[in-house]
Formats: C-alpha cells, sequence, structure tokens
C-alpha cells in the first residue's frame, strides 16, 4: 500500500514538490533495460528532454530521436552518475538486474547504484526522483534480490528528495525477458514443464502502464514522499499465465506436467556449479513461490490508475506466430 506522509519536513524545511510539466530534461538510468526502453518513449513522447546514462558500447541501444541525449558510464561509478545529473530538472532511476553475474552484484547495482543516484541528484541540485524497485521487497527478506532492492529503496527514502518509489509486480511486455520466457514454455513440445510453486500468486502489470505510471509521477506533487505498490487488473498462477499466453501465440490450451519445487532448486543448483550463466538459478526458484500481489488503491487514487485486463494487455501484443525478440 501507499506509504510515507504528503509535504514532510526533513532536517527542519519543507519538501516540497512542484509539477516538472515538459520540456524539462529527465535524467534516466537503466535507458536501454526492457522498461527503460518504453520510459524513454513515453517521455519523447510527452515533449520530455531524455538525458540517458549508458555503458560504452550501449548506446546503439538507445532509439535516435529528438531531445534525447546520452552520458557515457556506469551507475556504480558516481562521477559519471553525476555528469549525467547535470542540468536536469528530475531523475528516474531504473537500473536493475535479475541475477547476479561475474562482473556485478546485487549490492553495487541495487544498493551502491541507489546511493550514487541520490548523491548524484543532491549534488547537483536535482530535487524530484522516480525510483523503480520491487514487490515484495523487505527487510529480511530470504532472497537477495528483494532484499538489496530493499536495501537500495531505503537510501532513496532517507534522502532529503522529492521521491516517489514504485514496487511493480512482475512486468510483462513486448521483448521482455518475463514473457519470452512464457512464450518458450507456451511452445514446448508436447507437454509444457510448469514449475509447482505451490501458493505462489502474480499480478503481471503490462509495462506500457508502468512506464505511464512513472512519468505521470512528475506531474503530480501529491506523490512525493510516497511509495507505491503496482500490478495489474489480475491476479493468476504462473500456469494459468501460461495457459492464456498458449491460447494466444498457440490457438489452444496445453497439456502442463507440474514440477516439484524441490526437483527444481536440485536441477538450478547444478546449473550453478556448471554453467557461467546458468538458466535458472535457486534463488529464481524460490522467487517462483512468492505470492506477488497489492492493492492498486492509492495508485487508483493518487493517479487514477486503472489497468487494462490481463489477457486484453497481452493481446496488443502477442499473437499467433509470435516471434520471441518482437518488440
Amino acid at each position: 500500500m501507499s506509504e510515507g506522509l504528503r509535504w514532510p519536513t526533513i532536517c527542519g524545511y519543507m519538501i516540497e514538490a512542484t509539477p516538472i510539466p515538459p520540456p524539462a530534461r529527465i535524467m534516466v538510468t537503466g535507458a536501454t533495460g526492457f522498461v527503460g526502453g518504453y520510459v524513454v518513449e513515453e517521455l519523447l513522447r510527452r515533449g520530455y528532454r531524455v538525458r540517458c546514462l549508458v555503458r560504452r558500447g550501449s548506446e546503439s541501444k538507445l532509439k535516435r530521436a529528438g531531445g534525447l541525449d546520452w552520458v557515457v558510464g556506469d551507475i556504480r561509478h558516481a562521477e559519471s552518475v553525476s555528469r549525467a545529473a547535470a542540468g536536469c530538472q528530475a531523475g528516474i532511476h531504473l537500473v536493475g538486474i535479475i541475477a547476479p553475474t561475474a562482473g556485478t552484484s546485487y549490492s553495487e547495482i541495487h544498493v551502491q547504484g541507489a546511493r550514487n543516484v541520490v548523491d548524484a541528484c543532491t549534488g547537483q541540485g536535482v530535487r524530484r526522483l522516480v525510483h523503480l524497485s520491487a514487490l515484495g521487497a523487505r527487510e529480511g527478506a530470504p532472497w537477495p534480490y528483494l532484499g538489496s532492492k530493499w536495501e537500495g529503496e531505503q537510501i532513496v527514502r532517507r534522502s532529503s528528495l522529492a521521491f516517489t518509489v514504485f514496487r511493480p509486480s512482475v512486468i510483462h511486455g513486448a521483448g521482455g525477458e518475463f514473457t519470452q520466457m512464457l512464450v518458450r514454455l507456451a511452445r514446448a513440445p508436447m507437454c509444457v514443464p510448469v514449475p509447482e510453486t505451490g501458493e505462489g500468486l502474480l499480478q503481471p502489470v503490462w509495462v506500457k502502464e508502468v512506464a505511464w505510471l512513472v512519468a505521470q509521477a512528475l506531474l503530480l506533487p501529491r506523490t512525493a514522499r510516497r511509495v507505491y505498490e503496482v500490478g495489474g487488473a489480475q491476479v493468476c498462477t504462473l500456469e494459468e499465465l501460461v495457459q492464456t499466453v498458449s491460447r494466444l501465440v498457440n490457438g489452444k490450451r496445453r497439456c502442463v506436467i507440474r514440477i516439484p519445487r524441490w526437483l527444481l532448486a536440485a536441477l538450478a543448483a547444478v546449473a550453478e556449479k556448471v554453467m557461467k550463466s546458468p538458466w535458472l538459478t535457486r534463488e529464481q526458484v524460490g522467487l517462483l513461490a512468492e505470492t506477488n500481489v497489492c492493492s492498486l488503491g492509492p495508485a487508483r487514487e493518487d493517479f487514477g490508475f486503472r489497468p487494462q485486463g490481463l489477457e486484453e494487455s497481452l493481446r496488443t501484443y502477442l499473437h499467433r506466430g509470435y516471434r520471441l525478440g518482437a518488440s
């Protein structure tokens, strides 16, 4: 649910958020990622100028457009984040990873990255920040992904910035890794293997709706210093979601083989030992069993947020013959 107080006092003075309309310049981190691409598109559509922080070699992933420029750098390097924030009126922090790699860790990306963004905004006089966290982020979370998301969120919330934090449920959309996984499952030979995740429930939200919320927060002072949990219109199990996707891309339901969680965890443990980039980790198996649902009341009240139905939003980009990698 929504948290925090409007117009709080920090260190004896009042944090006053004001609308930030186009053509203000907005710094965006994570612009070349799945959600970031849609956020940049939404900002440009509204007439904002957008400055993206991108890693060297990633510039080609940006769609060339008027009003868009970039700074080459890394979320882990404070100096480059500060350069990206210079001259901006607001920041949008979207960088995140779903699994650590040999060159990155949750702590570096989710925690140090958030600290660098807050410091850069503070140092460059950027008062407004929109931060993307994750539904289920909490203190003492059993999974490092959620724990690091919580730590990064707390850095933002302890700052003097006029922040808005979003905690989305699982995000679907054209080109997204989660959607690609669903399509692969729906098109598996013979029966569809589906993890047996117990009571785990999902509330998938369309990426275009997340992008709309992120951009809309810039115009709504009442959303400053507040946290919003965000999900779609429908709660479902992973199996129900796979069947819905199968109807759209295959034209029919599929027979299902439910794989026990213990077996998935054992396979994931082997994959972690023998693969540089394992197809599944034990943490991801655990996250699948998390109940990932929320109330839409606060977002509905402050944003007028009314998400499309799940199948309706899926139909905007899924169809018979849908190609993996489509966007």
